[in-house]
């Protein structure tokens, strides 16, 4: 009697995937905005100037706090919250509450809003 044996491994991670950032578009109240999804990071966040340009409505943060990677050269200081309507494709709509911050990473795509 002849046995087999399965040998199973977790898929190595391809190391030029890992912590990627990837840039696409949804809509908020019908305008055409940038996203950018990075895997490394926790946090929602939205710039004041799309807030500003859409009229969305920012309010204070429960638990204000510093941050520093957001923008070059400076540390900011996240007090506001805003809840996005944002619509990805035609069928995925979600309101996501995010923090306002006045950051560097949308001005390439100053275009796209």
């Amino acid at each position: 009697m002849c046995c087999k044996k399965i040998i199973t491994h977790p898929k190595p991670k391809d190391p030029s995937q890992h912590k990627k950032i990837f840039h696409s578009q949804c809509n908020v109240n019908n305008k055409v905005s940038a996203l950018i999804i990075d895997d490394g990071s926790y946090d929602n966040i939205v710039s004041k100037l799309l807030v500003r340009q859409l009229k969305l409505q920012a309010e204070t943060h429960p638990t204000p706090y510093k941050l520093g990677w957001i923008k070059e050269g400076s540390i900011v200081t996240v007090a506001n919250i805003c809840r996005v309507p944002l619509l990805i494709g035609k069928s995925y709509k979600e309101e996501v509450i995010c923090e306002v911050v006045d950051m560097d990473a949308l001005e390439d795509y100053g275009s796209m809003m």
